[in-house]
């Protein structure tokens, strides 16, 4: 299905000046204010309370203290699009939010393969440079491919952006395609992570069943197992190149 996106026009207030903008971000603890931009953004897939945090989780910081926050940016029907504040906490390879008003709605952002850039950089949307340019304190996370816009206090903004980046390029964790040597069945695709205190690489349909703890389509022992490199560059039994040739067909 298309995404769910929003543009919304700016109303009147679209004249106030670039000092009042800067002026609106000036208190580290509230979201900054926008005016006079016609804004697109993506609507995260929000899910009731308690889908993914846990009772026994607190929203932590790149320093242990607990009680982090982030605002990120959200549409509104026929209005300006609007800052959610969020607790926010990064467990199993996710970005874990749970809004801090109304329903305490929850979502959960995969990091593996996500990158988190400075509102600044060159590789930033529209949108985001333009923030960039108040001086608002935050960062854009790509991810899925799909970009959000978080707002976080000024000297938090850095501290997010490494520690979010440290995880998505932490190595275990991520799709793989999959096909069994021994049958005909078509190669699926799912996602996997390797749990290294047990030697197990656990298969799941998607990443939100990991993070929701759900069951494992399929969990492989590692130390139970032998594990070949195969490329064209290592001989294989028959049966393994059938089976990566048709792999790489499907994948």
């Amino acid at each position: 299905e298309a995404p769910d996106i929003q543009v919304i026009q700016m109303d009147d207030e679209s004249e106030v000046s670039r000092e009042d903008q800067l002026s609106s971000n000036q208190a580290s603890n509230e979201a900054p204010v926008l005016r006079g931009w016609r804004v697109q953004v993506l609507r995260l897939p929000w899910r009731p309370k308690g889908s993914f945090w846990r009772e026994d989780w607190k929203a932590d910081r790149e320093d242990g203290r607990q009680g982090a926050t982030l605002w990120v940016l959200q549409p509104r029907l026929f209005r300006r699009p609007q800052w959610v504040k969020c607790f926010a906490t990064v467990r199993m390879r996710h970005l874990v939010l749970q809004q801090v008003e109304e329903h305490q709605q929850e979502v959960a952002i995969t990091l593996p393969g996500s990158e988190a850039l400075q509102l600044t950089s060159l590789l930033a949307s529209d949108v985001a440079k333009w923030l960039g340019s108040l001086n608002v304190a935050g960062f854009e996370l790509l991810a899925d491919g799909a970009r959000y816009l978080f707002s976080v206090a000024p000297e938090e903004a850095r501290a997010w952006i490494e520690r979010l980046n440290t995880d998505a390029q932490r190595r275990g964790a991520g799709w793989l395609v999959m096909a069994d040597v021994n049958s005909t069945v078509r190669a699926e695709h799912v996602w996997a992570v390797v749990q290294d205190d047990v030697k197990q690489l656990h298969c799941f349909e998607s990443p939100l069943d990991y993070v929701m703890q759900n069951p494992s389509r399929i969990t492989f022992f590692l130390h139970h197992n032998a594990l070949s490199i195969v490329d064209d560059s290592h001989p294989l039994s028959p049966e393994l190149s059938s089976a990566f040739h048709r792999l790489q067909k499907e994948s």
